[in-house]
């Protein structure tokens, strides 16, 4: 299983609710998309179903915790909406019917339901009822971005454990590693990210820092004029950004970053405002007038690494 990065507080928490056999009936893991909740969760299951001395679980290498990193552990549910944009009933109603049964192999039989928030209202219900009836030797974990878009009721009868955003200098020493990126990219698409390793990787993976400096330095010589609004949206994102890293270099570097968070404030703006369907072409003429008042390209140059 991939190498867990950040979120030590968690990790320690739920080792110690395994020891202590302290054990919640159901989690509900809420943060950030791409920082590693559900990687979190199949290591939870590793934890549960290890055969390896208490302290070294999860080992990663007896049969359990390799048929679980492999997802073909016979006491391991995945569901995930990976390609319907909900989870139905009759999905979870077979997962409720395994969870019925003693385990096969391990001590616990674990299920992962993500996102949590595709849970139809019925398929929520119905899980509920599980969960209010709960057995011992079963574990649901459920993972979402947003608690508050799940069904109330079944988020209090969960633990809820929470997943912050990971620090940038982590995100940007993984991608030295897996990426081969250079330092200096490395933590500039580490800082884009803001806090999110799968999203840095995507970034990483297609080029996207090469192309939001060719965006930046398009606006910088008003270059651009958008009629279609993915577009003038993607331009903007590059530019926001950029505008957002430059603001952390002048507060690091002891420079006023007041100017510029202003304009990071109306780029934002002008963002919602693209995306309430305002015309294109207004707002490229409203961002270029922000630019201009700004004199953003006089505080730095657009290619500083």
């Amino acid at each position: 299983m991939t190498q867990i990065l950040g979120h030590e507080a968690v990790l320690a928490s739920l080792r110690q609710a395994a020891a202590q056999q302290r054990l919640a009936h159901a989690y509900l893991f809420a943060g950030p998309d791409g920082v590693g909740k559900r990687l979190v969760a199949g290591w939870f299951a590793q934890l549960l179903n290890c055969t390896a001395a208490e302290a070294l679980r999860p080992c990663g290498q007896c049969v359990a915790c390799e048929k679980t990193a492999r997802r073909i552990h016979p006491d391991l549910f995945w569901l995930e909406a990976a390609e319907a944009p909900t989870v139905k009933i009759e999905q979870v109603r077979a997962i409720i019917e395994r969870l019925g049964l003693r385990p096969y192999e391990g001590h616990q039989a674990v299920a992962i339901i993500h996102p949590a928030e595709a849970l139809t209202e019925d398929a929520a219900n119905a899980l509920l009822k599980t969960l209010e009836e709960p057995r011992g030797e079963a574990v649901v974990i459920l993972v979402t971005t947003d608690a508050g878009r799940c069904l109330p009721t079944l988020v209090s009868r969960c633990r809820l454990v929470r997943f912050g955003a990971l620090a940038a200098s982590l995100i940007a020493r993984r991608l030295v590693e897996t990426c081969a990126a250079p330092e200096a990219a490395a933590r500039e698409l580490a800082r884009l990210a803001e806090g999110s390793l799968g999203r840095a990787l995507a970034l990483a993976q297609s080029g996207a820092l090469a192309r939001c400096r060719a965006s930046v330095e398009q606006w910088r010589n008003t270059a651009i004029l958008l009629d279609d609004r993915q577009a003038l949206r993607e331009a903007l994102l590059h530019l926001i950004w950029w505008t957002r890293e430059q603001l952390v270099r002048r507060a690091q570097g002891g420079d006023d970053p007041a100017p510029l968070g202003v304009l990071l404030e109306e780029l934002l703006a002008l963002d919602e405002a693209a995306e309430r369907y305002v015309n294109p072409r207004l707002v490229t003429a409203l961002v270029h007038t922000r630019l201009q008042a700004s004199g953003v390209f006089n505080l730095l140059p657009v290619t500083q690494p």
